[in-house]
């Protein structure tokens, strides 16, 4: 299956924002760079194309059956009392929002196969601000 990246993308947007209506999900990374305050009250996703690999050719097999690299990048604000745990806390709670779509046996077919390969998350230097950031993997690129 040969997959149109721009639609996989489009497709992860779609369904977060269906699974969490309260969250803003965009493939624009202004959403990273730029937020509104209300945006990251709500707490926001960027998803973003970031790489392909591991593409096998032969003469017979067209060049369609690599890996397409994705990162979902989450930022959020809390009140000004918050405190580093609350910051981790929300951190860890996006964490169970990936996870919990990447564990969804009714995606699209373009969302099948998609791997949580690591995350990283702000260690609670931003407070009451905080950021996590997934790197997934699909085949079929």
């Amino acid at each position: 299956m040969s997959v149109d990246l721009a639609t996989r993308l489009e497709l992860l947007v779609s369904e977060l924002e269906s699974m969490y209506p309260n969250r803003r999900v965009s493939t624009d990374a202004y959403l990273v760079n730029e937020p509104k305050i209300e945006e990251l009250r709500r707490g926001l996703y960027s998803v973003v194309s970031t790489t392909g690999r591991d593409y096998r050719s032969t003469i017979t097999r067209a060049v369609d059956t690599g890996k397409h690299g994705v990162m979902i990048i989450g930022r959020f604000e809390l009140s000004k009392h918050a405190t580093g745990s609350d910051v981790q806390d929300e951190e860890l709670r996006m964490l169970s929002e990936i996870k919990a779509l990447l564990n969804r046996s009714d995606l699209p077919e373009e969302l099948t196969g998609g791997e949580l390969i690591s995350w990283s998350q702000s260690a609670q230097v931003e407070v009451p601000a905080g950021w996590i950031v997934f790197q997934l993997t699909f085949l079929e690129a």
